[in-house]
């Protein structure tokens, strides 16, 4: 049911701000890649968050509903997205016993 449905006003899409958002999303992307490349601790620390998001963190109930859609939700093994993402290419994961401890 359209958004507009039961308002009594009717839908019209502009066809001609298409090219607008496109342009919008173009400029955001060139931005970014002008952007100042990470230093080696950034590089770090971002790898180390990474690794183990998912894990014991506000992303696990996610990581739960995406194990549960590609198929793994009785995989135990599968503790991070980094994991997930592992097991979705077919690779035993590297990172599986990274920076945890119980």
């Amino acid at each position: 049911m359209p958004a507009s449905a039961g308002s009594g006003k009717s839908t019209t899409i502009n066809l001609r701000q298409k090219p607008l958002k496109a342009e919008r999303t173009r400029n955001y992307w060139n931005g970014a890649s002008k952007a100042e490349r990470p230093n080696q601790e950034q590089i770090l620390v971002w790898n180390s968050f990474i690794i183990q998001r998912g894990w014991r963190d506000d992303g696990a109930p996610g990581l739960i509903v995406e194990k549960e859609l590609n198929g793994f939700a009785n995989r135990d093994d599968i503790q991070t997205y980094v994991d997930l993402h592992d097991a979705d290419e077919g690779r035993t994961s590297k990172h599986a016993s990274w920076g945890r401890s119980c």
